[in-house]
């Protein structure tokens, strides 16, 4: 096994949402991709940390940190942003150190810089300056750094169905980490690869907990955030273009839900099932399927009526013609 590891500092200007914007406990994110596939993304948006990062204000916004870890590369890769505002280089380098110190301790490894690059980017709110810094360490125990990242899991939500077991190449995790503060994000990014194999008028069950081989409950007590879509046709370089379309067929969650619709450039309209805020937690959850059929975008096939009426009309017009036959024969004799 192997791990790809980046560490990101940067302001919130250009990533994400402080913590006092946040307002869910956890969420979790199905995406049925449109070749079978199924993405599952669980969040936690309040893990306690081993570690503090010392305070580190920035002008235009707050500063954290970024791992990202992904079971697929040889070495642990670090890049780490931070505002210059009004310090000095000194006095920038100086936390540079100090983060890599921290990072070292907690994972039981070395880092190495490899890069360090000044940029300048100008907003209408002024200019802002950086100092972006790469770092790499090799050499390391993949498993031992997968149970650094799985330690900081809660026992509770949607991370219940996170194991070490589950995971396999091209997963991934991410955590963010505020300065000057013991709570921090982690997201676990799963892949499950040809689950269907999708054809034009059959019906699938999309069953979570099956996927996880997950047989007990999952308590939630605080609020929470889900999302299904069917079905996802990806975007950029990895964006599947085709006609394929889902059509719900039953729903069976254990808590209130809405369905809407996911729009898609240049694809079909995918189906949207979701809490949108609702789910505020006391739930418990042992079940998760989603029943629907694949049919072909633009067509719908007639209703059961139609077919009888169509039936009807081709058996009075073969007994027309039957008869007129008929009467044409007698009428000769």
């Amino acid at each position: 096994m192997s791990i790809y590891v980046c560490v990101i500092i940067i302001s919130s200007l250009f990533l994400g949402t402080t913590f006092a914007q946040q307002s869910e406990f956890d969420a979790i994110t199905v995406l049925v991709w449109v070749n079978g596939d199924v993405h599952i993304g669980i969040y936690c948006y309040y893990v306690e940390l081993p570690f503090h990062l010392p305070s580190f204000p920035a002008i235009m916004g707050s500063n954290y940190l970024w791992l990202q870890y992904y079971v697929d590369d040889e070495k642990l890769n670090c890049f780490l942003r931070l505002h210059l505002d009004s310090r000095s280089e000194a006095e920038v380098d100086a936390y540079a150190y100090k983060v890599k110190e921290i990072l070292e301790n907690w994972l039981g490894m070395k880092f190495e810089f490899s890069a360090r690059i000044p940029r300048s980017f100008f907003t209408p709110r002024g200019l802002i300056r950086w100092i972006d810094y790469n770092f790499t360490a090799s050499g390391f125990n993949p498993d031992v750094i997968l149970d650094k990242f799985l330690g900081l899991k809660p026992n509770e939500g949607w991370m219940t169905l996170i194991n070490k077991k589950i995971l396999s190449l091209g997963d991934k995790v991410w955590l963010w980490v505020y300065p000057g503060i013991r709570f921090g994000r982690l997201y676990f990014s799963k892949k499950f690869r040809n689950v269907f194999n999708f054809k034009v008028g059959n019906t699938y069950t999309l069953d979570i907990f099956k996927l996880f081989n997950f047989t007990s409950s999952i308590e939630i007590k605080r609020k929470s955030e889900v999302e299904i879509t069917l079905l996802y046709y990806g975007h950029g370089p990895n964006k599947i273009y085709s006609n394929l379309q889902a059509e719900l067929v039953d729903v069976e969650l254990p808590f209130e839900y809405k369905v809407g619709v996911a729009l898609h450039e240049e694809n079909p309209p995918g189906v949207n099932i979701g809490t949108f805020g609702e789910l505020t937690g006391n739930v418990v959850v042992d079940y998760m399927r989603i029943t629907f059929k694949i049919v072909e975008y633009g067509f719908k096939p007639p209703s059961s009526s139609l077919y009888i009426i169509i039936g009807w009309l081709i058996v009075i017009i073969v007994v027309t013609c039957i008869i007129s036959l008929i009467l044409v024969k007698q009428k000769r004799k």
